[in-house]
C-alpha cells in the first residue's frame, strides 16, 4: 500500500506540475483573464509606499464601504518575487502531497469502485470540489472575472483528469485483487 501510495503522489505530482507548466507559460488563456494597470509605475510607486510589509490587502477594509469605489484584493511583495528555482520547488512538493492524498483516497475507495474510468472519476469529483472551494469564493466575494474563474477552473481539471489517469492505473491492482 505504501509503495503504491508513494508512486501515486509523485507521479501525480509531477503530471500537475508538469501541466500547470504547460497551462502557465505555453498557453495563452490565463494571461488573457487578466488586466494590466494604465499606469504600471504609478501603481508600483503606490504599493512601494503604502504597503509596509508582503502579505494580502485589500480595499476598503470595511467591504460594504466598496460601494461607489474601486474592490481591490491584492497579494504584494514589496520587494518582488523570490527565486524562480524555490518557487517552483515549492509547487512541486504541494502538488506531491496532494496527489498523496487524492491516491490515498482513491486507493481506499477502489474495492467499491473497481473500475479505471470510475477511480478516474473519483479524482474529477474530488478536483470539482476543490475548484468549487478555492475559485469560486473569489468570483463571488471579490468580483474575480468569471473567464478568470472559468480558467482557473478548467486548468484545475485538465490537471487533476491527466494525473487521475495515472492515479487511478497505480492503484488498479488493489481493486483487482479485492475481485478476484
Amino acid at each position: 500500500m505504501i509503495k503504491k501510495l508513494i508512486l501515486g503522489a509523485f507521479v501525480g505530482g509531477t503530471i500537475l506540475f508538469a501541466w500547470s507548466a504547460v497551462s502557465w507559460m505555453l498557453l495563452p488563456w490565463h494571461n488573457k483573464t487578466m488586466e494590466s494597470f494604465t499606469n504600471e509605475p504609478a501603481v508600483s510607486e503606490f504599493f512601494i509606499h503604502n504597503t509596509p510589509k508582503a502579505g494580502v490587502y485589500r480595499l476598503p477594509w470595511q467591504f460594504d464601504k466598496s460601494q461607489g469605489g474601486p474592490l481591490v484584493l491584492a497579494s504584494v511583495t514589496p520587494r518582488g518575487a523570490k527565486s524562480m528555482g524555490k518557487t517552483m520547488a515549492a509547487g512541486l512538493l504541494v502538488q506531491i502531497i496532494a496527489s498523496f492524498l487524492v491516491t490515498f483516497l482513491v486507493y481506499e475507495g477502489s474495492a467499491s469502485v473497481p473500475s479505471y474510468w470510475d477511480r478516474v472519476g473519483c479524482v474529477m469529483v474530488f478536483a470539482v470540489a476543490a475548484g468549487l472551494v478555492c475559485h469560486v469564493p473569489y468570483w463571488n466575494w471579490w468580483g474575480f472575472s468569471l473567464e478568470y474563474t472559468a480558467v482557473s477552473m478548467l486548468d484545475l481539471l485538465v490537471g487533476w483528469f491527466l494525473a487521475g489517469l495515472a492515479i487511478a492505473r497505480i492503484v488498479e491492482f488493489k481493486a483487482t485483487a479485492l475481485l478476484s
